[in-house]
């Protein structure tokens, strides 16, 4: 009953500052991301996930990056890793939780991902978000961040998938920390899989690779050539590379 009225009140909110400020949901949610003391505010009444996923004075590590980035590989297999289970912050999505993170002088990890793939993945798990809205996302997301490039440890895609050693390694050298790199064998992998879709077990929502989504992933990339889209896109694919030479 308690989560029904704070939706709806979040409903109404949302409707009036569209309505007064000419500003849609995911805009006013963006410009809200970058200002940890609103969006904290604001959001911890709502959102029950942010008891887990918040950052919080204990916080011991923020792990956070767009959607589709390898964020759950990421926070399942580092805590795989620990002889005793660390608090992490993550799976928000929001530049917050690293903004927050520098001020209080915790360590982070941002993880970044090739627009294309990162987009794509995220319309095949959301098919109800336009591609031009996942572009802004993604652009103001770390457009954001790269203000803030001594907080944080940047993390590819791909460094997560196949060397993730190295990415706890470079935290632990930044920050002074001692964190227990990630060296798996075939059976850590699975185990660390397992665990990954007991979190997400549906197909749309799986965050293992399969087929199915690779097919429609691929069509929804074609789509981004698409003269509507290839603005965003080559400002993300700058934005990108950018971010990218500065880590």
């Amino acid at each position: 009953m308690l989560e029904k009225i704070k939706n709806k009140i979040h409903y109404k909110l949302i409707v009036f500052l569209e309505k007064y400020t000419n500003y849609n949901s995911l805009t006013i949610i963006l410009v809200l991301s970058k200002q940890p003391q609103l969006y904290y505010l604001y959001f911890s009444s709502i959102d029950p996930r942010f008891p887990e996923l918040a950052i919080r004075r204990n916080t011991q590590l923020v792990i956070e990056g767009f959607p589709r980035s390898a964020n759950t590989f990421a926070v399942v297999a580092f805590q795989y890793a620990q002889p005793v289970k660390v608090r992490i912050a993550h799976h928000l999505h929001i530049p917050a939780q690293v903004i927050r993170a520098k001020r209080w002088g915790i360590p982070a990890i941002v993880l970044i991902r090739k627009p294309k793939q990162a987009i794509a993945s995220l319309i095949v798990r959301n098919p109800t978000l336009k591609i031009n809205q996942a572009f802004r996302w993604y652009i103001s997301f770390y457009e954001t961040l790269s203000q803030y490039k001594s907080a944080y440890i940047l993390a590819t895609f791909e460094q997560v998938i196949e060397d993730y050693s190295i990415v706890i390694q470079r935290v632990n050298e930044k920050f002074g920390t001692s964190f227990i790199p990630f060296t798996p064998t075939g059976l850590d992998l699975k185990s660390i899989f397992a665990k990954i879709n007991t979190i997400e077990p549906t197909l749309k929502k799986q965050c293992t690779p399969s087929s199915k989504k690779d097919e429609i992933k691929n069509l929804i990339i074609q789509d981004f050539e698409n003269h509507d889209h290839c603005f965003l896109l080559k400002k993300a694919e700058n934005l990108y590379q950018e971010i990218i030479k500065m880590s």
